[in-house]
């Protein structure tokens, strides 16, 4: 059973290296888009009809957030493909544009769900952020599953990001000043 498992474990290990390597091309001088694209993994034939599977992470956020405001940041991952997943693990980046954080915390902590995804199907995480400091950082979310190729049978990693999104932090709104 322990060699099965193994032999599992270097399977997903070997097909997630085969994606990255595959897929993993830079175009000297492109600018990087900001539409979002699904991801699209190792081909896969489940049932004679299951070809490819894909995946598309998409991130919302308030467009106007001023010091002291509470924001809430989605990631909501769609499963555009023909085989489950599952376990989805999302992390939010947060790059402030100085040296100071804009929000606390400053790096959230990723956030599990212990969920399958059917075809079709989508599951978001929600993080909640404190703005601290008028500026604007660029967010950026990922979001790493299993594919299964049927159940109970093999499954390997994969992984999904969302296009960045700028977010500006404005100085608080001055107190009102009273009548005399």
């Amino acid at each position: 059973m322990k060699r099965l498992v193994l032999l599992g474990t270097l399977l997903a290990a070997l097909t997630a290296l085969s994606f990255m390597l595959t897929n993993a091309t830079a175009m000297p001088g492109a600018a990087p888009s900001t539409t979002p694209t699904p991801q699209v993994f190792l081909p896969q034939v489940q049932n004679g009809a299951c070809t490819t599977h894909t995946a598309l992470l998409t991130l919302s956020a308030p467009t106007a957030v001023r010091l002291g405001d509470v924001v809430t940041i989605t990631a909501r991952l769609t499963n555009q493909g023909c085989a489950s997943m599952g376990l989805p693990l999302y992390r939010l980046s947060v790059q402030p544009d100085g040296a100071q954080p804009l929000f606390d915390p400053a790096s959230p902590s990723p956030v599990e769900h212990y969920v399958g995804i059917a075809p079709g199907g989508s599951d978001s995480a929600v993080f909640v952020l404190h703005a601290i400091r008028a500026g604007q950082a660029t967010v950026s979310a990922s979001a790493s599953f299993e594919v299964h190729l049927g159940y109970p049978g093999p499954a390997y990693w994969a992984a999904s990001s969302a296009a960045p999104i700028i977010i500006p932090v404005g100085a608080a709104p001055s107190a009102a000043r009273s009548a005399p």
